[in-house]
């Protein structure tokens, strides 16, 4: 399987991910629904985003990477949040959403440009 290239369905589900998770936790959700949907979004949502950018011969390698990405996208941004003395739950989990949503858009327009480039030079040989 190819990583380099996500599929739509994937792209539109790691840019809606946070959302959806935000939408969760302002609703008032159950805990136990709460607890999970912020912790495997902590721990998946930026690397599901930055997939295409993500180092990993194998499936366990890729997992390893992109849960230590994620957890430091999401402690980053949380701890930038904290220090100005701006921290809530909800604002960190629409930052990191934010976030993700921005490296979708940029994997997007990287991917369609790069497909462009490919067709263009199949087509001239």
């Amino acid at each position: 399987m190819d990583h380099s290239h996500p599929s739509v369905t994937t792209s539109a589900a790691a840019f809606l991910y946070g959302w959806v998770v935000l939408l969760i936790v302002s609703v008032g959700a159950p805990v136990p629904l709460r607890t999970l949907a912020v912790f495997s979004f902590a721990a998946l949502g930026p690397a599901l985003a930055l997939r295409r950018f993500l180092p990993g011969r194998d499936r366990l390698e890729r997992l390893v990477v992109s849960v230590a990405v994620s957890l430091c996208v999401a402690v980053v941004i949380t701890l930038v949040l904290a220090l100005g003395h701006v921290f809530s739950a909800r604002l960190s989990i629409a930052c990191i959403a934010a976030f993700d949503s921005l490296a979708v858009i940029a994997d997007v327009l990287i991917g369609g440009r790069a497909a462009g480039k490919l067709a263009t030079t199949t087509e001239s040989r």
